[in-house]
């Protein structure tokens, strides 16, 4: 082991990271935005500024990496084309590329799904807010005090006396 290989430090850890990705995007986003929670469990869903770079980012990995799987697989159909390489070397990249092809099949729905949970929420707030502005504030006079009469307490029934079977056995043997 080298001194070189003592001094790099650990993988950082998948929070860090996270942690690390927000301080950048809020380096990059305009000023003007109010500041993130720092809860860890926070939805992007609260901040669309916020969601909208990281879905843009998320649609571009995922196009790279299919990108690059196409490539992958044409290069081994080139290859095996032209003979410099066996017939089954096409079969891991295809297998490959058509397992990420239902991977963002499945994504595109999960998506899609989240797009439409977010454009629920908002229809369902802003009616709710078209709802509140619409009803009167209830003011203080307008309340209606209701006394409530209070039933009286039953009295206390009197204490049965309980039968002890062994109140009257002085001495027991063991078995009877």
């Amino acid at each position: 082991m080298t001194a070189d290989a003592e001094e790099e430090p650990a993988p950082p850890g998948r929070r860090r990271l996270r942690r690390e990705f927000r301080e950048e995007l809020r380096e990059e986003l305009p000023e003007d935005l109010p500041e993130e929670p720092e809860d860890e469990a926070a939805d992007e869903e609260d901040r669309p500024e916020l969601a909208g770079r990281v879905d843009r980012q998320v649609l571009s990995a995922r196009r790279r990496l299919l990108i690059m799987l196409l490539l992958l697989t044409l290069g081994s159909g080139v290859l095996a084309g032209t003979k410099l390489a066996a017939w089954w070397v096409m079969i891991p990249p295809s297998v490959m590329l058509l397992g990420y092809l239902l991977l963002l099949r499945e994504a595109a729905r999960a998506d899609a799904e989240r797009r439409d949970l977010i454009l629920s929420r908002a229809a369902h707030a802003a009616r709710a807010e078209a709802r509140r502005q619409e009803q009167p504030p209830v003011t203080q006079s307008e309340a209606e005090v209701i006394t409530l009469a209070v039933a009286p307490e039953p009295e206390p029934e009197p204490e049965e006396e309980l039968y002890d079977q062994y109140a009257d056995i002085k001495r027991r043997a063991v078995g009877d």
